[in-house]
Formats: C-alpha cells, sequence, structure tokens
C-alpha cells in the first residue's frame, strides 16, 4: 500500500490523521503524540514494534514527509508537541527486516540528512553481520557509518 498524506481531524477525539496507509492512519494528538488506528483501534506509538505497520512510510521521500508535516505545523500551531518518532521507524526497518527492501529505504532517509544516534549506529553495526543482507546492503551501511564517524 502506497501512502497518502493526509490533513484529517479525528470525529471522536482531538486526534489530527496525517497519513494514510490501507486502512490505517498515523496522527497526532496534542499532549498524547503520535498514534495508529487500525480497524477502530488506537495505539500510542512508544516503541519500534509499534511501526511496523508504518514502514511504507519510507516509500514516500523524508523530505515530502516533513514538508507535509511543517505545513501541518503551520495550519495548526498548537498541534505539534512532540517530533515525529522518525529513528523508532528507521530502527525498525533495521531490525524487523528479513530483506533488503526496508534497510534501504531507511538508509534514503539517512541519506536524506537524519542524525545518526549511538543506538541506530548500533543497529546498522548489526545489520552489516546479517545474512540475509546483500553485499550492497552491507556496504551501503557501513559508508553510512563511517560518514557519521567523520561528523
Amino acid at each position: 500500500m502506497k501512502p497518502q498524506l493526509i490533513f484529517l481531524p479525528c470525529a471522536e477525539s482531538p486526534i489530527w490523521w496525517l497519513v494514510e496507509i490501507g486502512q490505517l492512519q498515523l496522527g497526532f494528538q496534542a499532549g498524547t503524540g503520535w498514534c495508529i488506528c487500525s480497524k477502530g483501534q488506537f495505539i500510542s506509538i512508544s516503541a519500534q514494534e509499534d511501526m511496523v505497520s508504518m514502514l511504507p512510510l519510507l516509500e514516500l521521500s523524508r523530505s515530502i514527509f516533513y514538508c507535509h508535516l511543517e505545513k501541518v505545523a503551520q495550519a495548526v500551531p498548537d498541534l505539534p508537541g512532540t517530533a515525529f518518532p522518525e529513528m523508532l521507524l528507521i530502527k525498525c526497518a533495521f531490525e524487523t527486516s528479513v530483506s533488503d527492501y526496508w534497510p534501504q529505504k531507511a538508509m534514503d532517509w539517512l541519506d536524506a540528512g537524519a542524525n545518526i544516534p549511538e543506538e541506530l549506529q548500533h543497529s546498522l553495526r548489526v545489520l552489516t553481520k546479517q545474512r540475509w543482507a546483500s553485499q550492497r546492503l552491507r556496504h551501503r551501511a557501513m559508508s553510512i557509518l563511517r560518514k557519521s564517524a567523520k561528523k
């Protein structure tokens, strides 16, 4: 499913839905933070496991996604009080994948300017040792690690 950027208030609660992926929605609630709605159930995002269903976000370019968030922030100034949990999404791609697809997409986001905290560097190091990871993926991960060491 391809993610669709939306900007809709939730009728039942003070949640603003910002992305739709099939029947899933990603939203933000002032004071509570980021959440996902799946089949009418609301899940607060607190761990990387919560982000598995949001991996298709990585198919969007990082700049397009953050441009959308900036437009939302301008329209509803009191809404974005918490930054999007980008590192949970990227870490989820690195640590739950069993193919190159999601890690490659996550690395596209990293190449687009995301800071690389130590815990994410650890995930990249682990990724370079996965048997299922292609040589191309391992080399790209090592390249990102080298670049982050220079910063």
